[in-house]
């Protein structure tokens, strides 16, 4: 019996004396709330709390769909006292019958447990019948007014089937209940666990915004929907007005703001929600979704006689019906509010929870995968040591997040039916979202930059798969080069033709025109850079502005392998530092002899020398400059150990012995000074940030410091003089001459003359020589864009690039104002003593660009050929450590996808979570909304 102050869902009302009880359940109810004509029994609202308890409200919802009055009904839904009386009692005989022989019931006890069935269902379908209200498009409403029968403020419904299966006293289970309620398809699943939810909820969306649009007869499902989303007025008040005639004149008259409040006799105004505008007309939108066929004024059908309109809102809002709708909307409104608030706030909690669970998978996913490093482990279940880094930082996160702690002691080892999100599925799927709006953000720079240069490189992969590294270059909108890698591409063949229907197939795929191709640079193979037959002629034939720069890096690695392989002393010399290397790094006890001489040093080793990286014989020449005599000594106390093997012994004497020699010392110090300027070119020549202007002109100033270098020897003599006490040449072996032999055909030089002429002079020769030719590519490039570098450029000359430039770039620039805004524009960066690219750019981006709008585009061009494919060269590292020989079963596109995250880790930096976990939950149906 309820003696205490009781509160439910639909009630506000107070236990007192004149409450009534259930006949079904023996509840205790209010006599309004459980009044209903025609039956003398009522729906139990403590029933339905009850299965708030069991299913939780997702699940109720889907159970109290139906309105009668201003009660709320169960259509699906109702259990007796005497069912669940039977229930418990079927439950306890089961359970008993568990341990006793089976027994059969006989024909008598069967035909008398079916009728007692067939009487408890006769008696439910007469219980739902009196709830439910058939729906037909003949059917008319009743003339009763409002607050005589409020069905007619209802919806008819459609209730489908409805299977209902009592488990035990305490619980019951829905299954396989689907409603079909105006519009709304709705799928129930199981609901026993608060991780399930519903998985597919299709809504109608036949609601329109626009009250103009309503249909006479509103659905209860529409007006649900408008009362928990209140319609907005539509179209612009100033254009509600009204033509009219008097007196062969046409007068206009509009509507008032002060007409949408009401004024009060003290006074102050109120706001009248209720009034609704769409283009033409207003209404009343409480009278219009409560109406009935018999109660159509034009506030429900729509009014515009502004004439009449003050006395007409007047009128309207002090009616009966007008009065009686908005105490149903009230009425409706409290109970759908609370419904539905309880409802979405548990929803909300459920939502929140799961975000902030994926939330926590993002950031980790985030994390290894900007590092570049495996995410899954040996075993990936609870027990094992080794689950992988993903897993390990989950767990380490978990020790100062409670809420993550907590969710790994509830999901971690829930099995595979259960939802929670921590499996490597899930990682796979973030991954693949992550690195696609990674690439589309990529496609969009592109596209927004409009001009761009093609990078394309190759090697082979763990697995022996060429792999094609595919890099676009462009000019962002602030003005910062950048070069983007948009993947990895399995090649078959580097045949010219094979790989031209590579790249463009793969900027088809991007939806990137070849048109807008300004450049393109690979390295100096001839598939590649050939003149007639090369990748680069055979873009050219689609794009004719697609300029050819060859790799300036690769084009001094060349120039450094040739010198070195010139005359003989030169590969005599670097064969012998190899042979220092591998001498010491092949023992651990020489190896540490070697570090304690070398303590003091800067470069505490001796290094290799690599015929892939580009920098390795600078490394190495300078570790033996600068520790010259420190690694002769190691050398001489390794010789001279007692315990050192005689073939190591006489090894370490005879690499001493080439330390003594004074040529040794002559070409350490030759190289150490042509490789190390060598060198620094080419760093800042593999700088994304590296333009035509300065690396041509850094390929100039190379060529005449080499020439320096030739003509001072006697600089290189003082400093080789500082490293060995020898100063002797080798003497050269005479040769001995027959008799009738002439000795004048052969020239005679003593032995320093002979060093200079045919090792140093030759070294530098070649150097000179391979530089001026290939500086001659970049020259006529850049020769066309000299009018903005070149401040003593001759008339004729400038004349003659300002053709160039209109010719090549026709579809670029406009012709006919291109040279008077060259002039303007020199003059402007003469007088800001401007004279770089990258700053005469940003310059004209700074507020400039209309006007010079054409030496912009120009010089973005310039700005956007590249001088260098190091950035490929560089992504070959990132392919050996994304698939090493541990990961070398990984797809190719989780391949592409994990290097795009790695390499492009700026702007995953800058991915939103919230956007990554909705496009998570919209991928495919799930288990959990978020």
């Amino acid at each position: 019996q309820c003696n205490e102050e009781t509160i439910w869902p639909g009630c506000e009302q107070t236990y007192d004396e004149d409450w009534i009880q259930s006949g079904l359940c023996n509840e205790w109810w209010h006599e309004e709330c459980s009044s209903y004509q025609g039956s003398g029994a009522f729906v139990c609202m403590r029933l339905l709390l009850n299965f708030q308890v069991a299913y939780s409200w997702p699940h109720v919802l889907r159970t109290l769909t139906h309105h009668v009055g201003e009660t709320l009904y169960c259509l699906e839904m109702e259990v007796s006292k005497d069912q669940c009386s039977t229930a418990k009692s079927e439950s306890n005989m089961n359970t008993k019958a568990g341990n006793k022989k089976k027994r059969f019931q006989s024909g008598a006890e069967k035909r008398k447990k079916q009728k007692e069935k067939e009487k408890s269902a006769e008696k439910q379908r007469k219980f739902l019948a009196a709830f439910v209200v058939q729906s037909t498009s003949n059917t008319e409403e009743s003339s009763t007014p409002l607050h005589e029968d409020k069905s007619t403020l209802h919806p008819d419904t459609e209730a489908e089937t409805v299977n209902v299966e009592v488990r035990n006293e305490e619980e019951f289970q829905v299954e396989n209940i689907t409603s079909k309620i105006d519009g709304c398809n709705i799928k129930h699943l199981d609901a026993s666990d608060d991780s399930k939810i519903i998985e597919s909820v299709n809504v109608s969306d036949n609601f329109p915004n626009d009250i103009a649009l309503w249909p006479h007869s509103i659905s209860g499902a529409a007006r649900d929907h408008y009362l928990l989303n209140r319609p907005s007025n539509v179209g612009n008040i100033k254009n509600l007005k009204v033509e009219y005639t008097d007196r062969n004149k046409i007068y206009y008259r509009n509507i008032s703001e002060s007409n949408f409040y009401c004024f009060k006799a003290n006074g102050k105004k109120e706001f009248r929600e209720w009034l609704k505008f769409s283009e033409t007309t207003i209404y009343c939108f409480v009278c219009k979704l409560f109406s009935t066929s018999n109660n159509q004024t034009k506030f429900i059908t729509g009014y515009n006689d502004w004439k009449n309109l003050a006395r007409s809102l007047k009128e309207h809002e002090s009616s009966n019906f007008h009065i009686e709708a908005m105490f149903a909307l009230k009425k409706r409104s409290v109970i759908l509010g609370r419904i539905d608030t309880q409802l979405a706030k548990q929803l909300h909690g459920q939502q929140n929870y799961w975000r902030e669970v994926l939330k926590r998978i993002v950031a980790t996913v985030k994390l290894l995968s900007s590092l570049g490093i495996a995410f899954r482990g040996h075993r990936e279940n609870v027990d094992s040591k080794r689950r992988g880094n993903f897993f390990s930082c989950i767990q380490y996160l978990s020790e100062f997040d409670s809420f993550l702690k907590n969710h790994l002691e509830r999901y971690d080892n829930a099995g595979s039916r259960n939802v929670s999100y921590l499996s490597h599925c899930v990682c796979d799927e973030f991954i693949a979202l992550m690195a696609n709006e990674v690439k589309q953000h990529l496609i969009a720079e592109v596209k927004e930059a409009m001009y761009y240069s093609i990078i394309v490189d190759s090697t082979p992969d763990v697995t022996h798969i060429d792999q094609l590294t595919f890099i676009l270059r462009f000019v962002d909108e602030k003005g910062d080069i950048k070069e983007r890698f948009f993947g990895f591409i399995p090649i078959e063949s580097h045949d010219s033709a094979y790989l031209e229907n590579v790249v463009l197939e793969n900027l088809r795929n991007y939806s990137i025109e070849l048109k807008n191709c300004r450049g393109q640079t690979y390295d100096n193979a001839s598939n590649m850079s050939g003149r007639y037959t090369g990748l680069q002629a055979r873009l050219k034939e689609h794009c004719k502005t697609a300029t050819y720069v060859p790799c300036a890096s690769h084009t001094l690695n060349l120039i450094g392998n040739c010198a070195a392989e010139v005359c003989t002393p030169a590969v005599s010399y670097f064969d012998f530092i190899q042979k220092v290397y591998v001498f010491f790094s092949s023992s651990t006890r020489r190896w540490n002899f070697l570090q304690k001489n070398l303590q003091d040093s800067d470069i505490k080793n001796v290094k290799l020398i690599s015929d892939t990286r580009w920098s390795a014989r600078a490394d190495a020449v300078a570790a033996l400059n600068l520790n010259y005599k420190e690694i002769q000594k190691s050398l001489i106390e390794i010789g001279e150990h007692a315990n050192e093997k005689p073939v190591y012994k006489l090894e370490a004497k005879s690499l001493a012995r080439k330390f003594d020699e004074y040529e040794t010392a002559l070409l350490t110090v030759i190289w150490d000074k042509l490789l190390q300027r060598i060198n620094s070119v080419s760093k800042y020549l593999q700088d994304t940030q590296a333009n035509l202007l300065k690396g041509s002109s850094l390929l100039k100033s190379l060529t005449e410091f080499i020439n320096e270098v030739r003509k001072n020897f006697q600089d290189i003599e003082a400093e080789a003089n500082l490293m060995t006490d020898n100063r002797q040449y080798k003497e050269r072996r005479k040769r001995k001459y027959h008799f009738d032999e002439n000795k004048g055909g052969e020239a005679c030089h003593e032995e320093k003359q002979s060093f200079i002429i045919n090792v140093h002079n030759v070294i530098c020769d070649v150097l000179i020589a391979e530089l001026t030719q290939r500086s001659t590519t970049y020259n006529n490039i850049l020769n066309d864009f000299q009018i903005f570098f070149d401040g003593k450029l001759e008339e004729k000359a400038f004349e003659t690039c300002v053709t160039n430039l209109i010719t090549k770039y026709a579809d670029d620039i406009e012709a006919h104002y291109f040279k008077d805004e060259v002039k303007h524009f020199i003059k402007y960066t003469k007088n800001e003593k401007v004279t770089n690219p990258m700053h005469m750019y940003k310059l004209i981006k700074d507020g400039l660009q209309s006007t010079f709008p054409n030496v912009e585009t120009i010089l973005k061009i310039f700005l956007t050929l590249p001088i260098c494919n190091a950035s490929g060269e560089r992504l070959f590292s990132v392919l050996k450590r994304v698939k090493n020989y541990l990961r070398n079963s990984m797809s190719q596109p989780h391949l592409n996808e994990l290097s795009l995250l790695f390499i492009e880790n700026d702007v995953v930096q800058e991915l939103d979570y919230e956007k990554m976990i909705d496009k998570f939950s919209k991928l495919k149906a799930r288990k959990v909304t978020f």
